[in-house]
């Protein structure tokens, strides 16, 4: 079996590869891509990783064989912000916590949500108006975050969180970039208890979150009642086997990581369609032309979407150029072969 094409550095020192990979690992990984193709073998020192880029090599990764690919270190600093949520766990504990979430995501709750996000984007269509009447410009990176966090909480919790957008919206912004920060240098960073600046104010954001997530939690419970949002779904579920419900902490987990994950990716996603309709103005024009024959003068319904083609084929490429999730490191538990490559056992991790 081939070994995978690549680079080796056998001193994890920061100059050359290491140096050019802890600094821009994106485009570190692009120009590897182009000279060495889907399948790349870095070692620096210790640490060996292989590079996927094939959908088929992530596919088979992620979708055909998890279970030979689990989360590694890297995700156990995610797991200071989430718990040990759906969008972290594993196994049992993941099939368990899957089913408990799974009845929010049916097709008609879907069609609830819907409406909130229209009711949310008209609301910000109109301060939009004002403001351009005025002669003000727009920063669409915070304004999509807002439209996004307004529609995270009135889905989630059943609480219009827009008006504390902007300090939510912080913390969540810095707690994004330490975990990027950590993500993207994995031999750089020094480790979360370290009392550096960065990670002071990391901890502090993360204990902020859990706060409001965890007084919104403790609220519902008092209260009691349906509010037919995701935080009363999960809290109404019930295991199949057991019976049990989650506990609180694993309430904060869940709702923090859907909060999260829910509005950051959202707003990145279409921070970038915005940029890239405002940079090719004849796609602009087909959008515009679509939406005015499949909507008209009237509010869009979730009925609509089968019908906005052009549309839907431009946040599917946006999300292509420029993915709110650029990566997915996993953890190798058996050796295997991907594309004609053996991957070996990641010893260090």
């Amino acid at each position: 079996m081939a070994r995978a094409p690549g680079i080796t550095q056998w001193l994890p020192l920061p100059y050359g590869p290491f140096r050019a990979f802890s600094h821009d690992p994106l485009s570190f990984q692009l120009q590897a891509r182009a000279r060495f193709g889907d399948v790349i073998r870095f070692r620096f020192g210790p640490f060996l990783f292989h590079f996927l880029y094939h959908p088929d090599h992530v596919r088979y990764v992620l979708h055909d064989h998890p279970k030979n690919y689990l989360r590694g270190r890297e995700y156990r600093i995610i797991s200071r912000v989430f718990g040990n949520g759906l969008t972290l766990s594993e196994g049992d504990y993941w099939l368990r916590q899957r089913r408990l979430a799974q009845p929010a995501f049916q097709r008609q709750r879907l069609a609830q949500y819907a409406e909130v996000m229209i009711d949310s984007t008209a609301q910000l269509r109109a301060s939009w108006r004002d403001a351009v009447s005025s002669g003000q410009a727009i920063d669409i990176a915070p304004e999509m975050s807002r439209l996004a966090l307004a529609i995270a909480g009135r889905t989630f919790f059943s609480q219009d969180v827009s008006q504390e957008a902007h300090a939510v919206g912080r913390e969540f912004t810095i707690i994004g970039d330490y975990l990027n920060y950590r993500l993207e240098r994995p031999f750089t960073s020094l480790p979360l208890w370290v009392p550096t600046t960065r990670n002071r104010r990391f901890k502090a954001m993360v204990r902020k979150v859990n706060e409001i997530v965890m007084a919104v939690v403790k609220e519902r419970r008092q209260g009691g009642g349906h509010h037919g949002d995701l935080l009363s779904m999960l809290m109404q579920a019930r295991d199949e086997e057991t019976g049990e419900a989650m506990t609180d902490d694993q309430l904060r987990a869940e709702v923090t990581a859907f909060l999260f994950a829910g509005h950051e990716t959202t707003a990145t996603a279409l921070t970038w369609t915005w940029y890239l309709l405002g940079s090719h103005a004849s796609i602009r024009h087909r959008v515009r032309r679509e939406i005015r024959e499949v909507v008209g003068d009237r509010s869009p319904g979730v009925e609509d979407v089968a019908q906005l083609h052009t549309t839907r084929m431009v946040i599917e490429e946006s999300m292509r150029m420029y993915p709110p999730i650029w990566g997915f490191p996993r953890r190798v538990v058996a050796d295997d072969e991907i594309g004609g490559f053996r991957i070996p056992v990641r010893r260090y991790c």
